[in-house]
């Protein structure tokens, strides 16, 4: 596996390239977008530089699965638990009984009104929709 220097390496170039529009024929984005995508990669280009090393970060950790004292092992365990807890207790709530109400907030208006809002907002809208006349 190369070291982390040639995938840093490897994306800095990549993201010049699209910076420069350089890209092949048959490429499945346009030059603007390979050029706005790149400058999206230099803006960015800490985060370019960790994504770049993203998969080898976990294969350059040692093997903590026989190991009990592991720290790191106990930190991300004691993630995972207290992160089921909130799921459980307020984010699975929270989906059940908000979520239909605030998707449904943008027709409250109509709905207390009995509709009448929506009635006014297409009357107003071929009203500005009439040509003005010219006398």
């Amino acid at each position: 596996m190369p070291g982390w220097y040639v995938h840093m390496q490897a994306a800095q170039d990549t993201a010049e390239r699209l910076r420069a529009g350089t890209v092949p024929p048959n490429f499945p984005i346009s030059v603007s977008e390979a050029q706005a995508l790149g400058e999206v990669c230099h803006t960015w280009r800490n985060y370019l530089a960790l994504g770049s090393l993203g998969p080898d970060v976990f294969y350059l950790l040692p093997d903590f699965s026989n190991t009990k004292g592991c720290v790191l092992r106990q930190v991300v365990k004691w993630s995972l638990d207290v992160w089921e807890e909130i799921d459980s207790e307020f984010i699975g709530k929270w989906e059940k009984w908000i979520s239909p109400i605030s998707t449904n907030s943008s027709q409250l208006a109509s709905q207390l009104t009995g509709g009448l809002s929506n009635q006014l907002a297409q009357v107003l809208d071929e009203v500005v929709a009439i040509p003005p006349v010219r006398g």
